[in-house]
């Protein structure tokens, strides 16, 4: 072989070469971005399945609050008619304090001067 030959059969062993590493470097590109595509699919579904759960237990947790809440508010209200009570019994007792003082004067004969 002369010296144009070999240098015909390098020109075309070098273009072979460098033909299949850009082709595979393109195909690991696809393949790469494919590979991603397919995890951020899976990480999307997996976000939208946690938000749902999150959604119900938020759900659940408010319902949970609310029923609370109505229990505390019937415990107000208890707690204000025994309030009421306390509040009329005290003043039962000033007045009764008072009628005690009247019977003290009437039979013990003073006035002027309180027990």
């Amino acid at each position: 072989m002369n010296d144009v030959q070999v240098w015909s059969i390098i020109g075309v062993l070098a273009a072979t070469i460098v033909s299949m590493m850009v082709g595979m470097f393109t195909l690991f590109g696809r393949t790469l971005t494919a590979q991603f595509a397919a995890v951020n699919a899976r990480i999307d579904g997996m976000s939208q399945t946690f938000e749902a759960r999150i959604d119900a237990l938020d759900t659940k947790v408010d319902a949970r609050f609310d029923a609370v809440n109505v229990r505390f508010e019937s415990i107000d209200r208890r707690f204000e008619s025994i309030d009421r009570r306390f509040e009329s019994m005290e003043r039962r007792i000033e007045n009764m304090d008072g009628d005690i003082q009247q019977i003290a004067n009437k039979v013990f004969g003073q006035d002027d001067h309180p027990l």
